[in-house]
């Protein structure tokens, strides 16, 4: 998903060590871990584990999947607060153009 070791663990909420040795195959992760690292890579434990070919949605830029790992933390009205002034600061930047 264009995520690096360290993107892919501050989104899943693991340390960069433990993404680093599971990608080498020095640790198999608990289902617990796998869940965490499913959920940041917006998949499923079974599709992470029997993947055979790369998903077809496009790939989130390493800034992307760093907002959307502080996005899923927060509840509905915090969002839609974050949302609000997005816009609010898109907006002041267009008129400055």
């Amino acid at each position: 998903m264009g995520l690096t070791q360290g993107d892919l663990a501050a989104a899943a909420q693991i340390a960069d060590e433990t993404v680093s040795r599971i990608e080498r195959g020095r640790l198999n992760p608990s289902i617990a871990m796998a869940g965490k690292i499913a959920e940041a890579l917006d998949t499923t434990v079974n599709d992470l584990l029997h993947a055979k070919t790369p998903p077809k949605e496009p790939r989130l830029r390493a800034s992307e999947a760093k907002l959307l790992a502080l996005v899923r933390r927060m509840n509905d009205t915090e969002v839609e607060d974050v949302v609000r002034a997005l816009k609010l600061l898109l907006s002041v930047g267009e008129r400055a153009e």
